[in-house]
């Protein structure tokens, strides 16, 4: 839970692949990272809802701002996750 907003972020692996997120304010859930249901390494530098992602892992909040470090489990790789 991010300490500012209240928001909720789940990662959801097999078969989604995707990191959602449920608004403290609303209750609403958006996808905020993958492709649902498509799993891969690609996107990097791009839309972190156009990328693939591989079992993600718990994100955890970088202290002090919005930006996310996501675990890509099966990718071997720790992405930055920055709001836009």
């Amino acid at each position: 839970m991010h300490p500012e907003s209240k928001d909720i972020i789940v990662s959801q692996y097999e078969p989604a692949n995707v990191v959602r997120r449920i608004s403290g304010r609303t209750g609403i859930i958006t996808t905020i990272a993958g492709q649902a249901y498509t799993e891969g390494c690609d996107g990097d530098g791009g839309l972190a809802t156009q990328a693939q992602l591989a079992k993600p892992l718990n994100v955890e909040f970088i202290p002090g701002t919005h930006d996310m470090l996501l675990p890509d489990g099966n990718n071997g790789a720790i992405r930055l996750l920055s709001p836009v």
